[in-house]
């Protein structure tokens, strides 16, 4: 009925709000500013007779944004006690995003979590949860009956009071189609006596996609690992990696992690960055610690490479890849993404020609050794702004001739794609690498 169905609480130094909010008359006004240019859709709304329509409600919007721009920002008490005088209205809204809040008491948190029993995307952005201080006195799982799916769950750059208070935020819902967890300040320190503690963990919890960065490997595997459902049930899994390759992630935990995801079907590892790429270079061999080969269902192995790598880096990481991972039977295709960039492929210098030319019909035949059944790939990630991807247009024809030239046996065979894919879907998830997120049409095809 309308074109934005969107409704942004925000703060500003000229915004002043009460210190609760009087339903429905703040609102309206924010609603009729979305409607302005909607006649119609205005002309429908009962908002003028200070009462909601069961007509309209459906129609006005369904993504709630709460943020604050400086420290003047309304109580968050607030937002739920507009819900919890308005459950017609929070049954209608389906995203909650809450950005750059300091101080979130865990309990208004899970207020307004059960007020929006319809709710299907929950995004978190520099959010400081805080934990009340008896909550561990109690019982450590959440006592109220599941909320149910959840499409997307982002917990982005947050600070939560410790682990604890994520593990419950989780255990809210039955099932998250994408877990994205990045960039988060976690503590153990306060879990580390619990951490034996089964009733600590989101036991009921399904996830299909899970999405970590930046997280203590101790986090990771405690969710992983004590979590029957989360192990029975991942099948996309991307570890983006720290500064240092094998920092958080040292590829032994990571092969203990794979041991046990049994429906696993992508996995993504990196970005890597150019002291990671040197490290895996020289220390090829841990990268067989992985224990990729004992993922028996196993599809997709993903490896996202740096900004700006040069063509012999890239020819160095190929070959230490292909030479050190064991992969299953299962495996169907190799893919290298390029985040951003596509890599320069320049000549090399004339006294090196001769020799590049010689390392990389090596590494030719080596991809031809491989199993007939393995397809590999260049593809992109994270290309989201389209005078970015045009730019990148000019090196797109020149890789594709580069690779053509360097690697002929698997190009002419059909057993390389490059740079074939939209970099994402128009319903693609941020960050998120999985194909549902990165199937696509051809490149020459993008508008």
């Amino acid at each position: 009925m309308m074109g934005r169905r969107h409704v942004t609480i925000l703060s500003a130094a000229t915004q002043k709000f009460p210190k609760r909010l009087n339903l429905p008359s703040e609102l309206w006004d924010l609603i009729i500013d979305h409607l302005c240019a909607n006649i119609r859709s205005l002309k429908m709304c009962s908002l003028v007779c200070k009462a909601w329509s069961r007509r309209t409600e459906p129609y006005l919007f369904n993504t709630l944004s709460y943020s604050y721009s400086n420290y003047n920002a309304p109580d968050p008490e607030d937002l739920a006690a507009f819900l919890s005088a308005s459950p017609r209205i929070a049954q209608h809204v389906h995203t909650l995003r809450y950005s750059r809040w300091i101080n979130f008491p865990w309990s208004t948190l899970v207020r307004i979590l059960l007020f929006l029993r319809n709710i299907r995307n929950l995004e978190l952005d520099r959010v400081r949860i805080v934990d009340e201080p008896d909550v561990h006195e109690h019982h450590l799982c959440s006592p109220h009956p599941p909320l149910g799916h959840l499409d997307t769950f982002s917990l982005l750059c947050c600070k939560p009071t410790d682990s604890i208070a994520i593990f419950r935020l989780l255990d809210m819902f039955t099932s998250i189609a994408r877990l994205t967890l990045h960039g988060s300040t976690v503590s153990m320190n306060r879990t580390a006596m619990l951490i034996e503690l089964s009733e600590v963990y989101p036991t009921r919890l399904a996830v299909d996609t899970l999405s970590t960065e930046n997280l203590p490997w101790q986090f990771l595997s405690s969710m992983v690992h004590r979590q029957s459902t989360m192990a029975r049930s991942v099948t996309s899994l991307r570890l983006r990696l720290p500064s240092n390759v094998y920092g958080y992630y040292p590829p032994p935990a990571i092969g203990t992690v794979l041991d046990i995801l049994q429906s696993l079907r992508h996995f993504q590892f990196g970005p890597l960055t150019d002291t990671g790429i040197q490290t895996m270079i020289a220390q090829g061999h841990a990268l067989g610690q992985m224990n990729l080969h004992r993922c028996k269902r196993l599809q997709i192995v993903e490896f996202t490479l740096p900004t700006l790598l040069r063509a012999t880096g890239l020819r160095e990481l190929i070959h230490v890849l292909i030479t050190t991972l064991s992969l299953p039977a299962s495996v169907r295709e190799l893919r290298f993404s390029f985040v951003g960039h596509v890599p320069r492929c320049c000549a090399p210098p004339e006294g090196q020609a001769l020799l590049e030319h010689f390392l990389w019909a090596e590494l030719d035949d080596r991809m031809m050794a491989m199993p007939s059944r393995v397809h590999f790939r260049f593809a992109f990630v994270e290309v989201r702004d389209n005078q970015k991807r045009y730019r990148e247009q000019e090196y797109v024809d020149s890789f594709r001739a580069f690779c053509t030239t360097t690697l002929p046996g698997v190009t002419e065979s059909q057993r390389l794609s490059v740079l074939t894919e939209v970099p994402v879907s128009a319903n693609a998830v941020p960050g998120c690498p999985c194909p549902q997120c990165c199937r696509g049409s051809k490149l020459e095809e993008c508008d």
